[in-house]
């Protein structure tokens, strides 16, 4: 169990250890320090560090943390709600989680590129990929046993944030097909602030073209490549204007120029909008 603590609450965090004792008839947890003394939950020197409170954990009931310095706590009593939480700590959770990062996941500051798919491309793309099964189940809406509604809608947008190359608009229409949507994700407050912090948190986002790692896209291009047959198709002479028609015929879903505005134009899922100094063009 104490193995699950985040790390840096392990380096950080001052601890002791506890055990049942009763206590006007009711059993109650005491705090001792490693010595076999009573522990003072407001003195930080009767507390240890985590690897020496958790070898003697085997001679107590548990370990604690002292709330000291920067490190603070919210105690619920009687949360869990058949393996759940309850609707109280859940609705708790939300409001803190906007003021806080989880550690271990530090906030993004990749640049979201937008979407580069269709809705049904996303989807698709989601059914083929390494994250198949743990999409398939949110999807549907299966709740990991031990997590909340709430937790499971920012696992499932936190996968369409990347696919979506961090399209709130489009995570959002494509979140509301899923069998997790429910009346409180109509809820501005709190569906925009886990499409946010979804985007936020996303270290990096889908493109048509990915760099070296992402071979499930070159391996797509060289195929749509092939089905054209360059080197024998007239339509691709060895110059300019076939390598022009050949980029054209590749990429003609999601990138396209328009002479009359001397303007490149970018298939957002929805409609194709303006590239501004053709940026998202130049990458495919």
């Amino acid at each position: 169990m104490y193995e699950k603590l985040p790390q840096e609450l392990k380096k950080r965090g001052s601890f002791c250890l506890w055990k049942y004792e009763e206590r006007d008839g009711r059993m109650t947890k005491v705090p001792y320090q490693t010595s076999g003394l009573r522990a003072d939950s407001t003195n930080k020197a009767t507390f240890t560090d985590y690897a020496t409170a958790i070898s003697l954990r085997d001679k107590y009931d548990g370990i604690g943390i002292g709330v000291f310095d920067d490190i603070c706590a919210i105690d619920i009593d009687h949360c869990i709600e058949n393996g759940t939480l309850s609707a109280m700590a859940e609705a708790l959770t939300e409001i803190l989680e906007k003021y806080m990062v989880c550690p271990g996941k530090p906030v993004s500051h990749a640049s979201a590129p937008g979407s580069y798919l269709s809705d049904d491309s996303v989807l698709t793309k989601i059914s083929a990929s390494k994250q198949a099964e743990k999409f398939n189940s949110l999807w549907n809406g299966i709740i990991p046993d031990g997590k909340s509604h709430s937790e499971a809608d920012a696992a499932l947008c936190a996968m369409l944030a990347f696919w979506c190359g961090g399209d709130t608009n489009q995570m959002d229409r494509l979140f509301r097909q899923s069998a997790l949507m429910r009346d409180k994700w109509n809820r501005d407050d709190y569906r925009e602030a886990t499409l946010s912090k979804a985007v936020a948190m996303c270290a990096e986002f889908y493109r048509p073209v990915g760099k070296s790692s992402a071979y499930d896209d070159f391996n797509d291009l060289q195929q749509k490549v092939a089905t054209l047959s360059p080197a024998e198709n007239d339509r691709y002479p060895w110059n300019d204007i076939g390598n022009g028609r050949l980029f054209a015929d590749v990429f003609k879903d999601i990138a396209r120029f328009v002479p009359e505005r001397k303007q490149w134009f970018i298939y957002d899922g929805t409609r194709w909008v303006p590239d501004t100094g053709a940026l998202k063009a130049v990458t495919v």
